[in-house]
């Protein structure tokens, strides 16, 4: 959710706890992180439109004093830029600003994440970027089935600021075989289990992470951006 965290915890291997969600906004004013395409885009939406949509996300940001640097898309959407000629031909145009750029090489560590391109919105020069990346994750069905999920949703779209977030981490309780407990708190903290009778151990990573914005509203974001 825009200007909020959501996550759900295992209660045991089958059985996934109740969702929560953290919001950093008051729900009784409204969410300035949340933007609404009027019509949903497809490969017969004038660049005009388009632009439009994304021009007001950025007026957003820089209405308080946030600089907008970088449009976020999902798969889906990249289908519906990449099928525009308009797109195409300004991506052309600043190839050569993608090859120099540095944001360029810092997303090849990432499989699924690349920069489409750089692309001037009426005076917001955006870095597009395509996340197409997946992971393993579980349904909402009890015992909960395995299922692929996106990291970003492919037919959302969101405009960012420089420096949005960053991660905290909760404490983990581990409990010894003598029924000692201790309280580590840290970004990834190992578990060790040890057999001595096969003469086996397993070591168990676990993390407690929630994200939160440096600034308030610090990205702005649209679902459904296409059909």
């Amino acid at each position: 959710l825009p200007g909020g965290d959501e996550g759900a915890s295992k209660l045991d291997a089958n059985t996934v706890g109740k969702q929560a969600t953290v919001k950093y906004y008051d729900p009784n004013i409204g969410n300035d992180g949340a933007y609404t395409i009027g019509t949903a885009w497809t490969t017969s939406t004038t660049w005009s439109e388009i632009v439009e949509d994304v021009r007001n996300m950025c007026r957003s940001l820089s209405r308080r004093g946030l600089p907008a640097k970088d449009l976020v898309v999902g798969q889906a959407v990249a289908d519906v830029l990449l099928g525009n000629s308009n797109f195409l031909k300004l991506i052309d145009k600043n190839s050569g600003l993608i090859i120099a750029s540095p944001i360029a090489q810092e997303l090849t560590k990432y499989d699924g994440v690349s920069l489409l391109g750089i692309v001037n919105f009426s005076g917001y020069m955006l870095n597009v970027i395509v996340v197409d990346e997946q992971y393993r994750g579980l349904d909402s069905s009890n015992p909960p089935v395995p299922e692929w999920k996106n990291y970003f949703p492919a037919k959302s779209i969101m405009v960012t600021a420089p420096g949005a977030g960053h991660l905290m981490y909760a404490h983990i309780v581990h409990m010894d075989e003598d029924g000692n407990v201790d309280t580590i708190t840290g970004k990834r903290v190992p578990d060790l289990f040890v057999d001595r009778k096969r003469k086996t151990r397993e070591i168990i990573p676990e993390s407690r992470p929630l994200a939160a914005p440096n600034n308030y509203s610090p990205c702005i974001c649209a679902a459904g951006a296409v059909s």
